[in-house]
């Protein structure tokens, strides 16, 4: 099955639409929440979608998916990122993101990852040297636009500012510029909270009860110990593999998946601080992990790969269908 996804041709993405709506055709008929409060300008997606439980909100959080898939091997294809170009990443990222019912709802994760991607994209288009003010006002803008979605995402603020450290010369006023960019969404959401009245909301409705260490206040299922296992596995041989994904690589390329493994790393670290700490916080890691995942499935021979990847398949299926 893999074999249909080793080339990144744009007519392929159709198969990539087939393989999300395999996987998230249980949640259709079978939808689940995961009990997460919104977000300010996730808050605004899901008033116009419905609830995360409804058609609407399913719809929605399928189509950000998708989009989010195809970002992302825009973001690998253009930056040279794996050996060959494919798939793959935005393949295993549809897996990750859909391999329970309760990760394929509509979450304020999942919006803010379409904008973590883009700024991503954003910062890797600094090494040519072109655009660097805008692009620059571009990374804080999108950083607090995924902020607005996703408080936690805060901390895409430092992360923008030391991926363009890492893959070019970063001036003084970039700073400031990255800053501006920053606070600029926030600027336009208080002006609209106070033009209806409601300045309080930016605490209140976003930032209130964000963070809490090891927040574990729900019971935990024996497939959410599974995605767990999963998920840590995933990060221990991204880790261990560094070496292997950045060998051979020009110094662009081993600059940009510096900067991944930076992202990865610190998102795995904020999980514990995320309050209603669950299975739904892998969202958090999702992008840069479902990078690794990919170019490491591209690197080991085909018949095994194919394995591994029936077997994870296998087992988001039986999620999806089986398990209530």
């Amino acid at each position: 099955m893999l074999e249909f996804f080793r080339k990144n041709l744009f007519v392929y993405n159709a198969l990539l639409l087939g393989y999300c709506l395999l996987l998230r055709l249980g949640g259709w008929f079978r939808p689940q929440t995961n009990g997460e409060e919104a977000h300010l300008l996730a808050d605004f997606f899901m008033a116009i979608s419905g609830p995360a439980d409804s058609w609407g909100g399913i719809l929605l959080s399928f189509f950000i998916i998708m989009l989010t898939a195809i970002q992302i091997n825009r973001l690998v294809s253009l930056n040279r990122l794996t050996p060959t170009n494919s798939l793959f990443p935005g393949l295993f990222f549809i897996l990750i993101s859909s391999y329970t019912l309760s990760l394929q709802s509509l979450s304020p994760a999942v919006i803010g990852n379409l904008f973590v991607v883009t700024m991503l994209l954003e910062i890797f288009k600094q090494t040519r040297n072109e655009e660097l003010l805008i692009r620059t006002f571009n990374v804080g803008f999108l950083a607090g636009i995924a902020s607005l979605s996703y408080s936690p995402y805060l901390i895409l603020l430092p992360l923008g500012i030391i991926g363009m450290i890492v893959v070019r010369t970063f001036k003084r006023l970039d700073y400031f510029r990255c800053l501006l960019g920053f606070i600029s969404p926030y600027l336009l959401a208080i002006s609209i909270l106070i033009l209806f009245d409601q300045p309080g909301a930016i605490w209140s409705g976003h930032f209130k009860n964000t963070f809490a260490w090891m927040d574990l206040s729900h019971a935990f299922s024996w497939s959410d110990y599974v995605v767990i296992s999963l998920f840590i596995i995933g990060i221990l041989l991204a880790v261990l593999n560094m070496s292997n994904m950045t060998m051979k690589t020009n110094i662009h390329a081993r600059r940009k998946l510096t900067t991944l493994y930076i992202f990865l790393l610190t998102f795995v670290l904020v999980i514990p601080f995320v309050a209603e700490t669950g299975t739904h916080r892998v969202h958090l890691a999702t992008i840069p992990l479902s990078v690794f995942i990919g170019s490491m499935m591209l690197r080991i021979d085909k018949q095994t790969a194919e394995v591994i990847h029936f077997i994870l398949l296998a087992g988001a299926i039986v999620f999806q269908y089986l398990v209530v």
